[in-house]
């Protein structure tokens, strides 16, 4: 699969829904938290494609939408700087679980 920073070409055909869906979600997401939290949070949307194996046709870093095969997730988070306190990264992580919970225990 190849992807240029807008477009995934497939081998059966291009697609642009999934790299513009998760910019959507991802907005929706730091708007979510930043309201829940009162904090100002962003969210970076990452598309990850398990299975598959990503040639990028430009630079990884020009990409607003970075996308990977699930065995180069765990890397790309690694290699991120840390922007939120211990605190922050509490508060954001409790309103996930409220928010993602559907099992009562």
């Amino acid at each position: 699969m190849r992807y240029d920073g807008v477009t995934l070409q497939f081998p059966w055909g291009d697609n642009r829904d999934y790299v513009e869906q998760a910019k959507r979600n991802a907005k929706d997401l730091a708007g979510f938290l930043s309201k829940a939290t009162g904090m100002k949070v962003t969210a970076k949307p990452v598309l990850v494609l398990p299975g598959w194996f990503v040639s990028a046709i430009s630079k990884d870093l020009e990409h607003a939408v970075p996308v990977m095969p699930e065995t180069r997730l765990v890397n790309y988070f690694c290699n991120l700087s840390r922007s939120l306190s211990d605190q922050e990264i509490q508060q954001i992580a409790f309103q996930v679980e409220q928010k993602c919970r559907d099992v009562e225990f």
